[in-house]
């Protein structure tokens, strides 16, 4: 629920830098 909060609200915005963010931030949760 909130990951896809937190994507939808990033295809809303279409910043690069976050959609850069939230992909490292994806990678660090796959590791944990």
């Amino acid at each position: 629920m909130i990951m896809n909060n937190y994507n939808f609200s990033l295809i809303k915005k279409s910043n690069k830098f976050e959609i850069i963010f939230s992909m490292i931030f994806l990678m660090m949760f796959l590791f944990i």
